[in-house]
């Protein structure tokens, strides 16, 4: 990668990585060269905040390690639920086989609201330091209950059509279908309300991402 174009992607995301909204943070990011002769490529200065960034990096990675286990804890709960139910899971044996399809549908479908509620939050909080009006929570979620609603009918066809492919039919069918079409809708409205709520708490939203797989994924 030549120097022009290391120059172009510091102005875009600065020196920390993160993307840059603002045209005048992109001009301020913009590192300050010393050229070391002709034919030379050119050092990038640095500068004492970088003893800084260190131990604000470690900072979030003891943040982020303290997150990972405590909903490793939350999510070893699974076990003791699945115990509570061990006689209906030997009664129907052909439940098993769809688990993971249950569990990885409400992960997906709530996964994909978090980041957009989270994407949301991170250009309204850029416009904000533009003066610029925040929106309402109401409006994030409010459309994203809607999509819920269409994506668990969507689900439903989809884990209805498996059933009919695998010979699954009555009342297990039946309750596959259903429990796919509660927990697409349930984890959608969670995955959009969770970055919200860790917002008010004032908790990085950015952990709704990976919480919202511990009920779901």
């Amino acid at each position: 990668m030549g120097s022009e174009e290391e120059l172009g992607l510091l102005a875009e995301f600065g020196d920390e990585g993160v993307p840059c909204f603002d045209e005048e943070a992109r001009h301020r990011n913009r590192p300050k060269l010393k050229a070391e002769g002709p034919g030379t490529r050119p050092l990038i200065l640095h500068d004492a905040g970088d003893e800084d960034r260190a131990s604000a990096g470690l900072h979030i990675f003891w943040h982020r390690a303290g997150w990972l286990v405590l909903l490793l804890l939350c999510q070893s709960s699974s076990s003791f639920i699945l115990q509570r139910f061990e006689f209906l899971i030997k009664s129907h044996p052909t439940v098993i086989y769809f688990l993971t399809m249950l569990v990885g549908a409400g992960g997906n479908a709530g996964g994909q609201s978090t980041v957009l509620v989270v994407r949301r939050l991170a250009l309204a909080a850029c416009h904000r330091s533009e003066g610029t009006t925040v929106i309402s929570f109401r409006r994030i979620i409010a459309p994203e209950i809607l999509v819920g609603a269409k994506l668990a009918v969507v689900l439903f066809g989809a884990a209805f059509l498996r059933c009919i492919i695998f010979k699954v039919y009555g009342a297990e069918c039946v309750a596959i279908c259903l429990s796919m079409l509660v927990i697409v809708f349930t984890s959608t409205a969670l995955g959009a309300a969770l970055p919200l709520f860790l917002s008010q708490m004032g908790v990085d939203p950015a952990h709704a991402g990976a919480t919202i797989q511990v009920p779901f994924g």
